[in-house]
């Protein structure tokens, strides 16, 4: 689950199945902060953070902060053979580039 200051955000799908999200415009607190909670449930949550963080970030809204209670990939948190994914390493990549003011997690 996501929320957008306080409000679940539930995307919609096209027929293609590529996401349509719709944000109220007071959803969005102008000249305040704004926080994104993420309750994960699926990987495909990160592409809604991405959105969303992208989506206040053109609106000139720079003082957004993630809460993230569980953080996805921790449980690979390093790379022991050769052919390992470092999902964990990538994952941080993607939310450090989301230029998120605070990331506040409990894991």
């Amino acid at each position: 689950m996501i929320k957008l200051n306080n409000n679940i955000i539930t995307p919609k799908y096209f027929s293609d199945g590529t996401l349509d999200i719709k944000i109220e415009y007071d959803l969005l607190k102008l000249n305040e902060k704004n926080t994104i909670e993420w309750y994960f449930d699926n990987n495909e949550e990160l592409i809604v953070v991405d959105y969303l963080a992208e989506h206040l970030h053109t609106k000139g809204i720079e003082d957004v902060d993630l809460y993230m209670p569980y953080i996805p990939n921790a449980r690979k948190d390093k790379a022991q053979r050769q052919k390992d994914v470092f999902t964990l390493k990538y994952f941080s990549k993607i939310i450090n580039s989301l230029n998120f003011k605070n990331v506040y997690v409990l894991d």
